[in-house]
């Protein structure tokens, strides 16, 4: 399997379960995926010692967590997952998204933004929208 198809791989399940906290709670703090070389998956978190902490924060504490997890060669697919808004350049329009920052040893480097509207307790998608990333977690393989 190439980097991308386990990138996917993993999307399949992080993003059902950004899916369900969008749907429960309309909002979801900062989570990660990482994938080991032998495939075994494991969902990261962190926590800044405080309940509704900034999410950059916890963003920045769950990539240091997987860069130094990389690091040491204990994962090859790390992917962060958090809640964004999007702003159109052209219209100043904005959308809610579910940003993917996928990261892949191999030099597979990608942000992906999953445009969403809650109605009616469902999700709705837009267009996905997928560029190239500098990474945080695998900066070596640059």
């Amino acid at each position: 399997m190439n980097p991308k198809e386990k990138a996917e791989e993993l999307l399949g399940v992080l993003i059902p379960f950004a899916e369900q906290l969008l749907v429960e709670h309309g909002e979801f703090f900062p989570f990660a995926g990482r994938m080991a070389k032998d495939g075994q998956f494991n969902h990261v978190a962190g926590y800044a010692g405080e309940e509704q902490p900034p999410s950059d924060e916890i963003r920045r504490l769950i990539e240091a967590g997987l860069r130094e997890q990389a690091s040491r060669g204990e994962c090859d697919l790390a992917i962060v997952i958090t809640n964004v808004s999007l702003t159109d350049q052209e219209t100043g329009d904005t959308e809610d998204a579910i940003h993917a920052a996928i990261e892949h040893r191999a030099g597979y480097f990608a942000d992906v933004f999953f445009p969403y509207s809650v109605s009616g307790g469902s999700l709705e998608y837009g267009d996905a929208k997928a560029q190239p990333r500098t990474p945080t977690i695998f900066e070596e393989q640059v």
